[in-house]
């Protein structure tokens, strides 16, 4: 790898899958990171990711109402 300063923030990518908590100020905001594809990467790759606030907020409210008509069918709304 190449070299890092300290402090610096890191993310190594390998075959398995996490999910990490996003910080709330980072929702609709679009930070930048760097992604290096090897040892032999020292340069690395900006990307931009834009941080969709849709999915941290809640469902809108919903009232289900279901109603059987004299022929026993249930029709929803």
């Amino acid at each position: 790898m190449g070299p890092a300063s300290a402090g610096a923030h890191i993310m190594v990518l390998d075959d398995r899958t996490a999910t990490l908590a996003v910080e709330p100020a980072w929702l609709g905001e679009t930070p930048g990171f760097w992604s290096y594809t090897g040892n032999s990467d020292i340069t690395g790759t900006a990307l931009i990711l834009a941080v969709d606030p849709a999915p941290a907020l809640p469902l809108p409210p919903v009232h289900l109402q279901a109603n059987r008509d004299p022929s026993g069918d249930i029709t929803l709304s």
